[in-house]
């Protein structure tokens, strides 16, 4: 018969590339001597439900992230606004720093 440790290790060789992560988790918080079996897949079954509700996030959060050129142009303008907003920020911060540096020292 084959012990748990071996099982162990060949389910986690044996996991698809999306598992990577979990996997080098377990090695390296696990003991995998003394890991049990249905411990491992109790574990690997909460990633991959995990794995697949962020999945269904990110296409949800696809579908919403379709703009239209509208859209694109207003955010556009934002930016814009935003950015000379900041610029004549500078401008006055540097005319302040200016007059406190030509007030007379006491």
């Amino acid at each position: 018969p084959i012990s748990d440790e071996e099982l162990v290790g060949k389910i986690l060789r044996s996991l698809p590339k999306r598992f990577d992560i979990k996997v080098t988790a377990i090695e390296e918080a696990h003991d995998l001597s003394s890991l049990n079996l249905d411990e491992l897949i109790g574990s690997l079954q909460t990633y991959e439900i995990g794995l697949n509700r962020r999945n269904e996030k990110k296409d949800k959060n696809l579908a919403f992230a379709s703009k239209s050129g509208a859209d694109e142009q207003i955010e556009s303008e934002g930016e814009e606004s935003l950015a000379e907003s900041m610029a004549m920020l500078g401008r006055q911060f540097n005319k302040l720093m200016k007059k406190v540096d030509q007030r007379p020292k006491s």
